[in-house]
């Protein structure tokens, strides 16, 4: 896990839009499709592998939407 106040980490966090107040978070970057970025929609809490399989098979068959910083 990283964190988001210092160096490299900061940078990733902004570019990824990753705020403190996120973490623990889960995320996907696509450098094949412009660097889109997804977000686990799930509760980090409640984490399974099952859920995490099921996040990256919606991700490789196109079925996420691309997260969008504002």
């Amino acid at each position: 896990m990283s964190g988001v106040k210092e160096g490299i980490q900061q940078r990733l966090a902004e570019f990824i839009g990753v705020e403190e107040s996120q973490l623990p978070t889960i995320r996907l970057l696509d450098p094949a499709d412009n660097m889109k970025k997804f977000t686990y929609p799930g509760d980090i809490k409640s984490l399974s592998i099952d859920a995490l399989n099921k996040f990256v098979s919606d991700f490789k068959s196109g079925n996420l939407k691309p997260f969008l910083k504002s």
